[in-house]
């Protein structure tokens, strides 16, 4: 149920990047800057933290000549966090890469893998998250999946 939960929650922060722009060429690439605001768990002290920062989103987009497309989406983001019960101050950093290889009819595969860091600049333990989830359908349209996650909390 865990991994369920786990695989639920990674598809959903992955949402925006799974939407990408339909090729104008064989291959395409689009960058975007963007402010964020997000408040995350921090499961090594149990509190809230509101993180500010700005991301980075790289799409790369490429055609074979088979019709397969080939999407390579990367998010790096960096920040400034505040626990919102300590008020201990964070390095926030998270880099987040999903790829994508769509057959046109069935067979597809997508890898997404995220290390994030909140990196504590008071006495609180530093936190290190880091997800793996790989979606596979065969050539029969079957979906098979799946996730690893570790937390690591270092002083």
């Amino acid at each position: 149920m865990k991994s369920i939960k786990i695989c639920l929650i990674a598809f959903l922060m992955v949402g925006p990047a799974l939407v990408s722009p339909s090729p104008i060429s064989a291959d395409m690439s689009v960058e975007k800057r963007s402010p964020m605001s997000v408040s995350l768990y921090d499961q090594c002290t149990g509190e809230m933290v509101q993180v500010t920062g700005e991301y980075h989103r790289i799409t790369t987009t490429k055609m074979k000549a088979n019709g397969t497309r080939q999407v390579r989406t990367e998010f790096h983001t960096h920040g400034q966090g505040v626990g919102m019960t300590s008020g201990n101050q964070y390095v926030f950093s998270d880099r987040f890469t999903q790829t994508s290889e769509d057959a046109p009819v069935c067979g597809y595969r997508t890898v997404i893998i995220r290390d994030q860091k909140l990196i504590s600049q008071g006495e609180y333990p530093d936190r290190t998250l880091k997800i793996a989830l790989t979606l596979i359908e065969d050539a029969n349209c079957a979906v098979s999946t799946s996730t690893t996650e570790s937390i690591e909390c270092r002083d």
